[in-house]
């Protein structure tokens, strides 16, 4: 009897209903409503675009700091001044809408021009892999002629869609096939209103989340291909490919969303071999290489944003506090 190598197509649209859901989401919350949403679009533009920012009080800043900016980088040193088109930064007024429930926050969006202005994004030592992501698509959007009206919409849809895409695939992959009717209900358990309101905004957050499951799922389908028999060589040979693409992206997009995202990577791999049975001794090996890796990423940043930047408060107290070191894996 020949058994299929491929899921079947119908099962393949559920991480397709995953996405539109967030689509639908990400269209329904209003733009600039998640924490730190402008600071991220600040820095995924400047990324692509090459603009580095202007750092606050360091030498050879050219212009005096803007209204409402004098204290940013003595007490809000995770931030530049990065200059972006006004369309990538004008969002509703949450007090125009937030006490009125039967008003649209498009109404309460103020005029939209094409001017540059001056807002607070990330650092540059801050992970760049969401960034580049999120920096693509809205520098497409100027391309198309789309970013005056609406490409921050547009890409909070198409990153809200591929966020769920990935979820969904990390689900159909830690369950068993004969198991994956009960999807639908543990996508509405995952998906709980925090969640789907991280994974449809702009944030490195959404991929800290969907590459983590991602990869938990992966390795949960490489760990009971593993220790199970499949009659069909064919059959685990396709599955263990799946499994392990997906590990490799899960792992990428987790590792590469803020620092914090490694110990996801770590967990995660620990999970598996735990599952796996193999011996402690890799465990911690996995454990030892990933939690060193983590420290010199630390200290490579301190050291960046105190010698690199070159801002003379940072530098004064001598880099990074630890406090600071807390904030910014957090």
């Amino acid at each position: 009897m020949k058994t299929k190598s491929r899921p079947s197509r119908k099962y393949l649209l559920f991480p397709v209903a995953i996405g539109l859901t967030l689509i639908g989401w990400s269209l329904a919350s209003p733009v600039g409503s998640t924490p730190d949403e402008p600071s991220h679009v600040a820095r995924a533009y400047s990324l692509v675009t090459g603009k580095q920012g202007l750092f606050p009080q360091t030498d050879g800043l050219a212009a005096p700091l803007p209204e409402g900016f004098e204290g940013v980088g003595a007490g809000d040193a995770p931030y530049v001044l990065t200059q972006i088109p006004h369309y990538f930064v004008e969002k509703p007024r949450a007090g125009c809408y937030a006490f009125d429930p039967t008003k649209p926050a498009q109404e309460c969006l103020p005029e939209i021009t094409t001017d540059e202005v001056t807002v607070k994004g990330f650092q540059s030592y801050f992970v760049p892999g969401y960034a580049l992501f999120a920096g693509s698509l809205l520098r497409l959007t100027e391309v198309t002629g789309l970013a005056e009206i609406g490409g921050l919409t547009i890409t909070r849809a198409i990153s809200a869609f591929f966020n769920g895409v990935i979820v969904g695939w990390a689900l159909l992959l830690a369950l068993p096939r004969t198991r994956w009717r009960f999807a639908g209900l543990i996508a509405l358990l995952i998906l709980m209103p925090l969640t789907a309101f991280s994974l449809s905004s702009i944030s490195p957050s959404s991929w800290e989340i969907s590459g983590t499951l991602l990869m938990t799922g992966g390795l949960i389908a490489v760990s009971r291909s593993s220790t199970k028999r499949v009659e069909v060589n064919s059959q685990r040979s396709a599955d263990l490919r799946r499994a392990f693409a997906a590990v490799a992206l899960g792992a990428f997009m987790a590792a590469t969303a803020r620092p914090f995202g490694l110990m996801w990577v770590a967990t995660a791999l620990v999970v598996s071999l735990i599952l796996l049975r193999h011996l402690p001794k890799l465990v911690l090996a996995f454990m030892g290489a990933l939690v060193a890796l983590g420290v010199w990423w630390l200290v490579w940043s301190a050291r960046f944003q105190r010698e690199e930047i070159a801002d003379p408060f940072r530098a004064s107290q001598g880099g990074l506090q630890p406090r600071e070191i807390l904030d910014f894996l957090l």
